[in-house]
C-alpha cells in the first residue's frame, strides 16, 4: 500500500498514513480528537466523509485522490485502434500499422502488446505515441523500411 498525507486545510498540518485516502482523512480527524481506538473509527467517523471525484475530506482534514489509471489494453485490435485514432489527429503519414502479442512468461510471467508503426520516420510526435501506448499497457515500435 502507498502512503497517504492528510492534510490539515484550517492548520496546513500534514499526516503520513499507509492506508486508504479516506481511512487517512477519518484517522487524522479522530486523532485530533485524540481518539486513539482505529478499530472503532469506521463506527464513529464514516458518516462525516465527503467524497468527490478529486479529494475526500472528513472535517477540516482531506486527500487528494490519486488519479484513475487509463484502461489496459487487452487485444492487439483495441491497440491498434488507439494509436489509429491518435495518428488520424495529426499530420502523420505512413504505410501501415501491424499488432502482435509477445508471450514473456519465462522472463517475467506476463505477455505485452507490441503495435508497429510502418513506413513512418519516427518524428517529434513519436515520444507522445510512445507515451500513450504505456499509459494504456502496450508498446509502439517504429519500421521506417516499409
Amino acid at each position: 500500500m502507498t502512503s497517504v498525507t492528510a492534510v490539515n486545510l484550517s492548520t496546513g498540518e500534514e499526516r503520513l498514513y499507509t492506508c486508504s485516502p479516506r481511512e487517512a482523512v477519518v484517522a487524522a480527524y479522530a486523532q485530533e480528537r485524540k481518539d486513539n481506538n482505529t478499530w472503532q473509527y469506521a463506527e464513529r467517523y464514516d458518516h462525516l466523509v465527503q467524497q468527490g471525484r478529486w479529494h475526500v475530506f472528513c472535517g477540516d482534514w482531506g486527500v487528494r485522490l490519486p488519479p484513475a489509471p487509463e484502461p489496459q489494453v487487452t487485444s492487439t485490435a483495441a491497440a491498434k485502434k488507439i494509436i489509429k485514432d491518435f495518428l488520424a489527429e495529426r499530420p502523420v503519414s505512413y504505410s501501415r500499422l501491424t499488432a502482435k502479442t509477445v508471450n514473456l512468461q519465462d522472463l517475467a510471467r506476463v505477455g505485452c502488446i507490441f503495435v508497429t508503426i510502418h513506413g513512418w520516420t519516427p518524428g517529434p510526435v513519436a515520444e507522445d505515441i510512445r507515451h500513450l501506448a504505456k499509459r494504456h499497457g502496450f508498446r509502439v515500435e517504429f519500421d521506417v523500411r516499409s
